[in-house]
């Protein structure tokens, strides 16, 4: 249809041509949008009557008042009968009086999109373009976008969708984007965001588009002609958003990665999206852009909104992109993804009698051939099973796949630099990766908006007896039924907990699904089957993972939340139930349990949900399968991070003693989380735990938390020992004190403090020196006294610190405290031990069983180690003795006691270079050094003077 004006008559900037061009748009734009107003529910239309006067006004009865000062008016308008109508009924007694406004805070308001389209549909949001003047204050702003919220949360009320956003159009046109969002595509794309928003935007109020000004043959002089209109006085009339102009190849890029990311929830709009950006690629570098053909057919005389709707400029645009290539197939596939755009259903005539978008969709598929039987399995796609949702989703993945590969390779070919920024090519990298990539463990979630109930009435697990731990089939259907009927293989897997998952999360399993099962005896029971199902429908009830957005993927991914299984299919006792021997004891502990020290916790499967989305399996077995399980969680949450993973829901179904032993993990695991993120020092501690009779220590490695298998308590005390860079506590868990007082002893430790510690057995000590980092010395030593025992640690422990706090601490640091505790270590006959404070006597000289001390001083010298022993002013140097030293040292000391008695020959002082104290180079020298260094030296003296 034309509407006669004679535009090639009078110049493109003559004010008859401008007028008629602006009230050709005005007109397109009047009937859009009263069809935004038939689509909506009569309650809703009052969003689209008062919305441009909600931002026009602050009126605090209204929806969306925040307060007098958030910035208002819309520039050249003034609210109609309707609006003030609209507003009446939310306020009783409304009046409206209209007043001059300096400044203009809103220049426009936009709806983009399908609104008013053949596409929009009940299910369809708003995307509105609220433009603002440029020179609103942060604060300003701030107040807008509250508003905008307020707004938003009032059309949520209404049943409907809405989302703001707030722009200036001169940033806009300078290319800057909004962060990238949900909603909004940031860097991604900029030309093509444009493009879309000309031939989709309808104004709501305010200024028009300047582009709507410029001819379609005057796209490449827009900027000039742009300027012309300023001079002929209409710059106060429109807003300048750019040129479409040359889209850089980068950029189609961008938006494929931005489509694919939109897919995971909207594949079949991904879809049409993504072939008309292949138009547009395949006629690069001069695309005929969409917008500029709708501009053109508008410019030309064409009124009918139908011929000029956007989305049936597109579906043609696609058609004839895909019928040159002689993509017959794909050409159906972009024809199905528009039908399910618009989502009338044409199968059934008395729906859409006198419907104006049922008839155009009809007229379509008309032209397509389209016949009763093809829509009907189109219509009933909201009920499509699993086979047939399986092999759609094949269909949509490899269309996107081959689409992107396209858009990808047309990019490097022509060797586009993507305005696509780092972050946001980061960001959409792992949305994509976390929909589409394949790995061991992972649940696919295969349902992404094709059908809406994939419930069967009847599965069946079955248990298969091949390979070591065998696998898992699911069936569908009745596994008695005839041969003929047979039910059919929906899913194999190596682990029950991931089939679970799968049928969970994707809706496969509801409520009032017949499970069956095939297993088996000594696996799984019917009844454990059920309780996982159960457990997973309590946690995640219908399915639903947790909300995923781009603020999660901004952020290093972590645990969600999760849920961890034990003894599935593993009955721990079940040998010595076989052979009639009960494990009566008074141990409980479900990691040593019994007098047989039975470990109970023998098989894990952990379940998670990522914060980028994903639904991940996990399985554990074997000997260090519970500090696997363990670890590897932990892991998800490094300790620089400072934030603890969530407590984990913990199940076992197995046996009588299940609840007992999930108790005990889900205890296990909640101490050592509040040992590793509860408190300041947590991120260096370390933890104690045993199962059975094999110790294993926990402790910071790379930023996470690691375990080493030490065995007995020989192999913990040296692992205890080992040099650390900070303080680091050890936490003995509850159930692993055993035989011990290391558990009572390290209780006591803190930093930048010694302490010693000793337990006399008859003739000797145990003595434990916990140091001011946490590492533990150990020796047993012969006892004849507490003064003895204690004057001579006190004179060394004393010359170490000194040496430490001088060589090892910069003034402003923290200093070893120079005040070294002691505490006597005693056993009750209960066996538990109490530890008491003791203040030993100042000085080695008033021991009146006084002995010689030894010093030892020594260094590198010419590429070997050289020391000297000094015993009251006597040298023994390794130079003059070599190995006889200790020999001649031991004599020495032997030659000067009364009676020449063999009692022990102590180390009293060590001053000695890094290499003999065994410290790293880079690494820091504490006590613990000086130490190990005293029992090395003390250990091979008193092997001498056993000798002698």
């Amino acid at each position: 249809m034309h509407d006669g004006s004679p535009l090639t008559l009078v110049s493109d900037s003559s004010p008859l041509h401008l007028k008629t061009i602006k009230r050709r748009f005005a007109a397109l734009n009047s009937e859009r949008l009263s069809r935004v107003r038939e689509s909506l529910k009569p309650q809703q239309r009052v969003f689209v009557d008062i919305l441009p006067l909600l931002f026009h006004i602050n009126e605090p009865a209204l929806p969306g008042f925040v307060n007098k000062k958030t910035p208002a008016g819309v520039a050249d308008f003034g609210p109609g009968k309707r609006a003030v109508e609209a507003a009446g009924t939310l306020v009783r007694k409304f009046s409206y009086r209209r007043r001059a406004l300096r400044v203009y805070n809103i220049q426009a308001l936009y709806l983009m999109g399908s609104t008013g389209t053949v596409a929009y549909s009940q299910n369809s949001d708003f995307d509105i373009w609220l433009c603002h003047h440029p020179r609103l204050t942060d604060n300003q702003l701030g107040l807008l976008q509250e508003k905008c919220a307020r707004i938003r949360a009032w059309a949520e009320s209404l049943g409907l969708e809405v989302k703001f956003f707030v722009m200036d159009a001169a940033n806009f046109r300078r290319g800057e984007t909004e962060a990238l969002s949900e909603d909004s595509s940031g860097s991604a794309q900029h030309r093509l965001l444009l493009e879309e928003f000309y031939r989709t935007g309808l104004l709501l109020a305010g200024r028009y588009p300047a582009w709507w000004l410029v001819p379609p043959d005057r796209e490449q002089d827009y900027d000039a002609h742009v300027r012309n209109l300023a001079n002929h006085g209409l710059e106060h009339e429109f807003l300048d958003f750019g040129s479409v102009g040359h889209i850089p190849a980068g950029e189609f890029l961008g938006a494929a990665l931005w489509q694919l990311h939109k897919a995971i929830d909207s594949p079949y709009k991904s879809v049409l999206k993504l072939l008309l950006m292949e138009a547009y690629a395949a006629e690069y570098p001069q695309p005929d852009l969409l917008c500029t053909r709708f501009k053109r057919a508008l410019y030309d005389g064409e009124t009918n909104v139908d011929r000029l709707d956007p989305y049936v400029l597109m579906s043609i645009k696609v058609q004839e992109y895909l019928q040159g290539r002689g993509e017959r197939e794909r050409l159906e596939l972009a024809r199905k993804c528009f039908y399910f755009k618009v989502n009338e259903h044409l199968s059934d005539r008395r729906l859409h009698r006198g419907d104006r978008r049922a008839q155009l969709l009809a007229e379509l598929t008309r032209r397509w051939q389209w016949g009763q039987d093809h829509l009907l399995i189109l219509d009933s796609r909201a009920t499509w099973k699993i086979h047939r949702v399986l092999e759609e989703r094949r269909m949509l993945v490899d269309e996107l796949t081959r689409s992107y590969r396209i858009l990808s390779d047309f990019a490097r070919h022509h060797a586009g630099n993507s305005s696509l920024s780092s972050t946001d090519l980061n960001l959409l990298g792992r949305r994509l990766y976390t929909a589409f990539e394949r790995k061991a463990g992972k649940v696919e979630i295969i349902n992404p908006g094709i059908s809406t109930d994939l419930t069967e009435e009847r599965l069946n697990f079955i248990h298969v007896d091949r390979g070591p731990a065998g696998s898992w089939a699911l069936q569908r259907g009745d596994p008695d039924a005839a041969p003929r009927h047979q039910p059919e293989v929906l899913k194999r897997s190596p682990s029950l907990i991931e089939l679970v998952a799968w049928c969970h999360f994707n809706r496969i399993i509801g409520p009032q699904t017949l499970i069956t099962l095939e297993a088996s005896n000594g696996t799984v029971s019917h009844q454990e089957l059920l309780a996982v199902i159960d457990s997973f429908r309590r946690l995640f009830p219908d399915g639903r993972l947790p909300h995923t957005d781009m603020d999660n993927l901004h952020q290093p991914v972590r645990v969600a939340s999760s849920s961890l299984y034990i003894n599935l299919g593993v009955d721990p006792l079940l040998e010595h139930t076989r052979q009639g021997v009960h494990l009566t004891s008074n141990r409980s502990d479900a990691f040593s349990y019994g007098g047989f020290w039975k470990n109970l916790a023998l098989s894990f499967d952990l379940m998670l949900v990522s914060s980028w989305g994903e639904v991940l399996t996990f399985h554990y077995s074997g000997e260090a399968a519970l500090l696997d399980c363990l670890c590897e969680y932990l892991a998800w949450a490094p300790l620089s991070a400072g934030t603890a993973p969530p407590q984990v829901p913990v199940y076992s179904f197995s046996t009588a003693r299940g609840m007992a032993i999930a108790h005990r993990v889900g205890e296990l695991f909640r101490d050592v989380t509040q040992v590793f993120y509860g408190n300041a020092t947590g991120a260096g501690s370390r933890y104690v735990l045993r199962i059975e009779h094999t110790y294993f220590l926990i402790g910071p490695e790379n930023d996470v938390p690691r375990f080493q298998r030490l065995g007995n308590e020989a192999e913990l005390v040296k692992a205890m020992g080992v040099a650390q860079e900070r303080f680091s506590p050890v936490i003995f868990d509850r159930y692993a004190v055993g035989d011990s007082p290391l558990a009572r002893v390290m209780e006591q430790n803190r930093p930048d403090t010694v302490q010693l510690f000793y337990l006399v057995r008859d003739n000797q000590a145990d003595v434990y020196i916990v140091d001011e980092y946490g590492s533990l010395f150990h020796q047993v030593t012969e006892y004849h006294s507490e003064t003895a025992l204690l004057g001579q640690y006190q004179h060394f422990l004393a010359s170490a610190i000194a040496r430490c706090n001088a060589t090892e601490h910069a003034p402003d640091e923290a200093q070893i405290s120079t005040l070294v505790e002691f505490y006597q270590v005693r056993r009750d006959r209960g066996g538990q031990y109490s530890i008491q404070r003791k203040k030993p006597r100042e000085t080695l000289h008033s021991d009146p069983e006084r002995y010689l001390g030894i010093q030892v001083i020594g260094g590198p010298q010419e590429r070997r180690d050289v020391f000297s022993l000094y015993c009251e002013g006597h040298e023994f140097s390794s130079l003059e003795f070599g190995e006889r030293i200790y020999a001649e040292v031991a004599r020495y000391v032997l030659g000067q006691r009364q009676g020449r008695q063999r009692y022990p020959i102590y180390i009293t002082d060590a001053d000695v270079g890094r290499a003999l104290l065994g410290a790293e180079a880079a690494g820091r020298l504490q006590t613990v050094h000086f130490l190990n260094y005293k029992k090395a030296i003390e250990r091979e003296l008193s092997a001498a003077l056993q000798r002698l």
